[in-house]
Protein backbone atom coordinates (compact mmCIF):
# COMPACT_ATOMS: atom_id res chain seq x y z
CA UNK A 1 0.00 0.00 0.00
CA UNK A 2 0.98 3.70 -0.15
CA UNK A 3 2.96 4.59 2.86
CA UNK A 4 2.78 7.71 4.31
CA UNK A 5 6.34 8.47 3.79
CA UNK A 6 7.88 7.09 1.09
CA UNK A 7 6.98 5.32 -1.55
CA UNK A 8 6.68 1.47 -1.55
CA UNK A 9 9.09 0.08 -3.99
CA UNK A 10 8.00 -3.79 -4.25
CA UNK A 11 7.47 -4.96 -8.47
CA UNK A 12 4.94 -6.84 -9.96
CA UNK A 13 5.15 -7.23 -13.66
CA UNK A 14 1.99 -4.67 -15.35
CA UNK A 15 -0.95 -6.49 -15.82
CA UNK A 16 -3.95 -7.77 -14.70
CA UNK A 17 -3.96 -10.98 -13.23
CA UNK A 18 -0.61 -13.25 -12.02
CA UNK A 19 -0.16 -15.24 -14.73
CA UNK A 20 -0.16 -12.46 -17.40
CA UNK A 21 1.56 -10.29 -15.42
CA UNK A 22 4.42 -12.86 -15.66
CA UNK A 23 3.83 -13.02 -19.42
CA UNK A 24 4.48 -9.25 -19.76
CA UNK A 25 8.26 -8.96 -19.88
CA UNK A 26 8.22 -12.17 -21.87
CA UNK A 27 6.10 -10.10 -24.48
CA UNK A 28 8.53 -6.68 -24.06
CA UNK A 29 11.66 -9.57 -25.00
CA UNK A 30 9.94 -11.33 -27.41
CA UNK A 31 9.27 -7.89 -29.25
CA UNK A 32 12.89 -6.52 -29.12
CA UNK A 33 13.81 -10.17 -30.27
CA UNK A 34 12.03 -9.64 -33.59
CA UNK A 35 13.03 -6.00 -33.67
CA UNK A 36 16.68 -6.73 -33.49
CA UNK A 37 16.35 -9.96 -35.58
CA UNK A 38 14.65 -7.34 -38.41
CA UNK A 39 17.36 -5.15 -38.16
CA UNK A 40 20.57 -7.55 -37.73
CA UNK A 41 19.58 -10.15 -39.94
CA UNK A 42 16.38 -9.45 -42.52
CA UNK A 43 16.24 -5.94 -42.80
CA UNK A 44 14.25 -4.44 -45.97
CA UNK A 45 13.34 -0.65 -46.72
CA UNK A 46 10.28 -1.19 -48.31
CA UNK A 47 8.99 -3.20 -44.56
CA UNK A 48 11.11 -0.60 -42.42
CA UNK A 49 9.08 2.74 -43.95
CA UNK A 50 5.69 1.16 -43.46
CA UNK A 51 6.61 -0.12 -39.64
CA UNK A 52 7.74 3.29 -39.18
CA UNK A 53 4.43 4.99 -40.36
CA UNK A 54 2.03 2.51 -38.24
CA UNK A 55 4.40 2.44 -35.53
CA UNK A 56 4.15 6.71 -35.31
CA UNK A 57 0.41 6.10 -36.02
CA UNK A 58 0.15 4.19 -32.56
CA UNK A 59 2.37 5.89 -30.96
CA UNK A 60 -0.09 9.45 -31.31
CA UNK A 61 -2.84 7.37 -30.83
CA UNK A 62 -1.58 6.13 -27.47
CA UNK A 63 -0.11 9.46 -26.05
CA UNK A 64 -3.79 10.72 -27.11
CA UNK A 65 -5.97 7.85 -25.64
CA UNK A 66 -3.75 7.40 -22.62
CA UNK A 67 -2.09 10.37 -21.37
CA UNK A 68 -4.20 12.92 -23.34
CA UNK A 69 -7.89 10.97 -23.13
CA UNK A 70 -7.84 8.74 -20.29
CA UNK A 71 -5.50 10.18 -18.00
CA UNK A 72 -6.14 13.48 -17.59
CA UNK A 73 -9.70 14.04 -19.53
CA UNK A 74 -8.36 16.96 -21.68
CA UNK A 75 -11.38 16.69 -24.25
CA UNK A 76 -14.13 14.58 -25.14
CA UNK A 77 -14.72 12.67 -27.90
CA UNK A 78 -17.44 13.66 -30.67
CA UNK A 79 -19.00 9.87 -30.45
CA UNK A 80 -18.40 6.68 -28.19
CA UNK A 81 -17.37 4.63 -31.51
CA UNK A 82 -14.62 6.68 -32.05
CA UNK A 83 -12.96 6.81 -28.69
CA UNK A 84 -13.36 2.91 -28.11
CA UNK A 85 -12.05 2.63 -31.79
CA UNK A 86 -8.96 3.88 -30.86
CA UNK A 87 -9.17 2.67 -27.55
CA UNK A 88 -8.82 -1.18 -29.12
CA UNK A 89 -6.00 0.21 -31.53
CA UNK A 90 -3.62 1.07 -28.50
CA UNK A 91 -3.03 -2.21 -27.48
CA UNK A 92 -0.51 -3.01 -30.52
CA UNK A 93 1.71 -0.18 -28.29
CA UNK A 94 2.04 -3.03 -25.64
CA UNK A 95 1.88 -0.46 -23.20
CA UNK A 96 -0.71 -2.45 -20.81
CA UNK A 97 -4.05 -1.40 -19.67
CA UNK A 98 -4.74 2.26 -20.12
CA UNK A 99 -6.17 2.10 -16.34
CA UNK A 100 -3.59 1.17 -15.14
CA UNK A 101 -1.33 3.35 -17.04
CA UNK A 102 -3.69 6.32 -16.19
CA UNK A 103 -3.78 5.56 -12.55
CA UNK A 104 0.08 5.53 -12.00
CA UNK A 105 0.11 8.84 -13.82
CA UNK A 106 -2.32 10.83 -11.74
CA UNK A 107 -0.49 9.44 -8.92
CA UNK A 108 2.43 10.78 -10.84
CA UNK A 109 0.90 14.45 -11.24
CA UNK A 110 -0.72 14.24 -7.58
CA UNK A 111 2.63 13.78 -5.79
CA UNK A 112 5.55 14.89 -8.41
CA UNK A 113 9.05 14.69 -7.01
CA UNK A 114 8.45 13.34 -3.90
CA UNK A 115 8.77 10.13 -2.24
CA UNK A 116 5.27 9.25 -2.83
CA UNK A 117 5.72 9.51 -6.81
CA UNK A 118 6.23 6.52 -8.83
CA UNK A 119 8.38 8.35 -11.18
CA UNK A 120 10.04 10.54 -8.11
CA UNK A 121 13.65 10.86 -7.02
CA UNK A 122 13.49 7.65 -5.58
CA UNK A 123 14.02 6.37 -9.54
CA UNK A 124 16.36 8.16 -11.19
CA UNK A 125 18.73 5.30 -11.92
CA UNK A 126 18.09 3.53 -14.81
CA UNK A 127 17.44 0.65 -14.10
CA UNK A 128 14.65 1.45 -11.65
CA UNK A 129 12.83 3.47 -14.63
CA UNK A 130 12.98 0.18 -17.03
CA UNK A 131 11.27 -1.11 -13.95
CA UNK A 132 8.81 1.01 -14.05
CA UNK A 133 7.38 0.26 -16.86
CA UNK A 134 6.76 -3.65 -15.21
CA UNK A 135 5.46 -1.59 -11.88
CA UNK A 136 2.09 -1.54 -10.39
CA UNK A 137 2.66 0.60 -7.51
CA UNK A 138 -0.19 -1.20 -4.56
CA UNK A 139 -3.72 0.35 -4.40
CA UNK A 140 -2.87 3.44 -7.20
CA UNK A 141 -6.60 1.57 -8.88
CA UNK A 142 -7.94 4.38 -6.19
CA UNK A 143 -6.89 6.84 -8.68
CA UNK A 144 -8.75 5.44 -11.68
CA UNK A 145 -12.16 4.24 -10.53
CA UNK A 146 -13.89 6.59 -12.69
CA UNK A 147 -12.31 4.77 -15.73
CA UNK A 148 -13.56 1.27 -13.93
CA UNK A 149 -16.86 2.29 -13.89
CA UNK A 150 -17.19 1.90 -17.62
CA UNK A 151 -17.61 -1.68 -18.86
CA UNK A 152 -15.70 -1.42 -21.87
CA UNK A 153 -12.61 0.32 -20.20
CA UNK A 154 -13.06 -2.99 -17.62
CA UNK A 155 -13.22 -5.20 -20.47
CA UNK A 156 -9.86 -3.81 -22.29
CA UNK A 157 -8.33 -3.44 -18.61
CA UNK A 158 -9.38 -7.32 -17.47
CA UNK A 159 -8.59 -8.73 -21.15
CA UNK A 160 -5.35 -6.49 -22.13
CA UNK A 161 -2.63 -9.22 -22.23
CA UNK A 162 -5.38 -12.28 -23.26
CA UNK A 163 -5.67 -10.53 -26.25
CA UNK A 164 -2.53 -8.86 -26.98
CA UNK A 165 -0.46 -12.13 -26.45
CA UNK A 166 -2.02 -14.63 -29.06
CA UNK A 167 -2.45 -11.66 -31.04
CA UNK A 168 1.61 -11.33 -31.36
CA UNK A 169 1.98 -15.44 -31.61
CA UNK A 170 0.06 -15.45 -33.93
CA UNK A 171 1.54 -12.83 -36.00
CA UNK A 172 4.36 -14.73 -35.26
CA UNK A 173 3.30 -17.92 -36.89
CA UNK A 174 2.09 -16.25 -40.00
CA UNK A 175 4.70 -13.93 -40.76
CA UNK A 176 7.73 -12.29 -38.70
CA UNK A 177 7.56 -9.27 -40.69
CA UNK A 178 3.92 -8.76 -40.15
CA UNK A 179 4.72 -8.97 -36.24
CA UNK A 180 7.45 -7.17 -36.56
CA UNK A 181 5.33 -3.83 -38.49
CA UNK A 182 1.78 -4.36 -36.28
CA UNK A 183 3.18 -4.82 -32.83
CA UNK A 184 7.33 -5.78 -32.72
CA UNK A 185 8.36 -2.36 -33.93
CA UNK A 186 5.28 -0.20 -32.50
CA UNK A 187 5.82 -1.74 -28.65
CA UNK A 188 9.75 -0.95 -28.58
CA UNK A 189 9.57 2.13 -29.60
CA UNK A 190 7.29 3.00 -27.01
CA UNK A 191 9.28 1.25 -24.33
CA UNK A 192 12.15 3.74 -25.76
CA UNK A 193 9.87 6.63 -25.58
CA UNK A 194 8.84 5.68 -22.30
CA UNK A 195 12.47 5.63 -21.19
CA UNK A 196 13.53 8.92 -22.52
CA UNK A 197 10.39 10.97 -20.85
CA UNK A 198 10.40 9.12 -16.95
CA UNK A 199 13.96 9.05 -17.07
CA UNK A 200 15.19 12.76 -18.80
CA UNK A 201 12.45 15.15 -18.05
CA UNK A 202 12.42 15.35 -14.39
CA UNK A 203 16.16 16.43 -14.03
CA UNK A 204 18.42 19.26 -15.55
CA UNK A 205 20.10 17.60 -18.67
CA UNK A 206 21.43 18.94 -21.53
CA UNK A 207 18.47 20.31 -24.17
CA UNK A 208 16.15 21.20 -20.67
CA UNK A 209 14.24 24.78 -20.28
CA UNK A 210 11.02 25.63 -17.78
CA UNK A 211 8.91 28.34 -18.78
CA UNK A 212 7.22 27.91 -15.72
CA UNK A 213 8.41 28.01 -12.08
CA UNK A 214 6.13 24.87 -11.33
CA UNK A 215 7.09 23.31 -7.56
CA UNK A 216 8.26 20.02 -9.05
CA UNK A 217 11.14 19.53 -11.21
CA UNK A 218 9.47 19.27 -14.26
CA UNK A 219 11.82 20.01 -17.50
CA UNK A 220 10.94 20.57 -21.19
CA UNK A 221 13.70 19.06 -23.54
CA UNK A 222 14.11 20.44 -27.28
CA UNK A 223 16.04 17.65 -28.38
CA UNK A 224 13.14 14.98 -26.65
CA UNK A 225 10.64 17.20 -28.78
CA UNK A 226 12.05 16.81 -31.80
CA UNK A 227 13.44 12.92 -31.22
CA UNK A 228 9.88 11.91 -30.06
CA UNK A 229 8.24 14.05 -32.96
CA UNK A 230 6.64 16.76 -30.26
CA UNK A 231 5.10 13.89 -28.32
CA UNK A 232 7.17 13.86 -25.13
CA UNK A 233 9.36 17.02 -24.62
CA UNK A 234 6.58 19.53 -23.49
CA UNK A 235 6.61 18.01 -19.64
CA UNK A 236 7.21 21.54 -18.17
CA UNK A 237 4.15 23.27 -19.39
CA UNK A 238 2.27 19.65 -19.32
CA UNK A 239 2.89 19.70 -15.30
CA UNK A 240 1.89 23.36 -14.98
CA UNK A 241 -1.66 22.93 -17.00
CA UNK A 242 -2.25 19.29 -17.24
CA UNK A 243 -6.30 19.47 -18.31
CA UNK A 244 -5.15 21.34 -21.23
CA UNK A 245 -5.06 19.31 -24.03
CA UNK A 246 -2.63 21.32 -26.40
CA UNK A 247 1.13 21.12 -24.16
CA UNK A 248 2.68 23.88 -26.74
CA UNK A 249 2.96 27.32 -25.26
CA UNK A 250 4.55 28.90 -28.15
CA UNK A 251 5.10 28.79 -31.85
CA UNK A 252 8.31 26.83 -30.98
CA UNK A 253 6.94 24.28 -29.37
CA UNK A 254 5.61 21.64 -31.35
CA UNK A 255 2.55 19.47 -30.22
CA UNK A 256 1.75 17.04 -32.75
CA UNK A 257 -0.97 15.05 -30.80
CA UNK A 258 -2.77 18.65 -30.21
CA UNK A 259 -3.41 18.60 -34.53
CA UNK A 260 -5.42 15.19 -34.43
CA UNK A 261 -7.11 15.46 -31.46
CA UNK A 262 -8.97 18.95 -32.59
CA UNK A 263 -11.33 16.63 -35.35
CA UNK A 264 -11.80 13.93 -33.01
CA UNK A 265 -13.00 16.76 -30.12
CA UNK A 266 -16.99 16.94 -29.23
CA UNK A 267 -17.89 20.48 -30.34
CA UNK A 268 -19.04 21.40 -27.44
CA UNK A 269 -16.16 20.56 -25.81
Amino acid sequence: MWQSTSFNRKHTLAGFNSFFESHAIHAMVINVAITLYFFLLDFSLNIFLIASLWTLFITIVIDIMYHRYYAHKSFQFKSETLRKTLSILTIAGGYGSYITWAAIHRCHHRFSDTDKDPHGPNNHKLKDHILLNFTIPPNVYKYATDLLRDPFNKFIHKNYWLIYLPGLFVLCLMNLQFAFIMFAFPTTVNLINSYLSTYTLHKKLPGNYRNYNSKDHSYNNRYINILTFGLNGLHNNHHIDPSNYNFGKSKLEFDLSSYFIKPLMDKND
